[in-house]
C-alpha cells in the first residue's frame, strides 16, 4: 500500500528523488476485492511506468517493492526494460513455498496433503480472478533481469523467510547487492 511508500519518502524527497506512491487493486485505498500477489499488480506497475515516462524532465526510473510488490516487480521486471534499477524488500521466490511454509508453521502436514489443499485453493482462486499461483514464481523471473538490483531482507522475517530472497539474489542476473539486517517483516 502506499502507506510503505509514505514512510520513506521525506528521506528520498531530501535526496531529490521523486516518488510515486500507490495502493494496488484491493489494498489500502484503492477498489478492488481481490488481490493477485503480483500476478495482475505488474499491469498497475506497467500503466503507471509508462505514465511516469510521459512526464516532461523525467529521468531514470527506479521501482521498490516491499514484501508482495517486491515480487511484482520481479515479475515485471523480468519482461520490461523502462526502468533503470531495482530495489527488493522481502520477496517471496516461489507462491506455492512459502504457502507451505506458513501451513506449516501453524501444523505440521504431509506435502501430499498440502498440494492437494493448494490445488483445491487454486481452483477458487482461478474462478475467482483467473490467476493461477502455480505462476507466482517471482524467482523463475530473476534470471532475466539485467538492471541493478538492491535486495533487502531482515533476519527474524516471521512471513517470508530470508532464504526467498537469497534464493532469488543467487540466480538475479544483474548486477546486485544484498543486505541481511535485524528485525522481522514489518520493522
Amino acid at each position: 500500500s502506499r502507506l510503505e511508500g509514505m514512510k520513506v519518502a521525506p528521506q528520498l524527497l531530501l535526496r531529490g528523488i521523486n516518488i510515486f506512491v500507490l495502493d494496488f487493486a484491493g489494498c489500502g485505498l484503492s477498489e478492488g476485492e481481490y488481490i493477485s500477489l503480483g500476478w495482475n499488480e505488474r499491469d498497475d506497475v506497467d500503466i503507471i511506468v509508462d505514465f511516469i515516462n510521459k512526464i516532461p524532465g523525467v529521468g531514470k526510473i527506479g521501482l521498490w517493492g516491499r514484501s508482495m510488490g517486491a515480487s511484482t516487480i520481479l515479475m515485471y521486471g523480468g519482461l520490461n526494460k523502462k526502468i533503470s534499477s531495482i530495489c527488493l524488500d522481502s520477496p517471496f521466490c516461489e507462491f506455492r513455498k512459502l504457502a507451505k511454509e506458513l501451513c506449516n508453521k501453524q501444523i505440521s502436514l504431509p506435502d501430499f496433503i498440502l498440494d492437494t489443499a493448494l490445488s483445491i485453493v487454486n481452483s477458487t482462486i482461478k474462478s475467482k480472478n483467473g490467476v493461477d499461483i502455480n505462476k507466482l514464481n517471482p524467482i523463475s523471473y530473476s534470471p532475466k533481469i539485467k538492471i541493478p538490483g538492491f535486495f533487502i531482507h531482515a533476519k527474524e522475517d516471521e512471513l517470508i523467510p530470508v532464504d526467498h530472497s537469497i534464493a532469488i539474489f543467487e540466480v538475479y542476473e544483474g548486477e546486485k547487492s544484498l543486505v541481511i539486517c535485524e528485525g522481522t517483516h514489518n520493522s
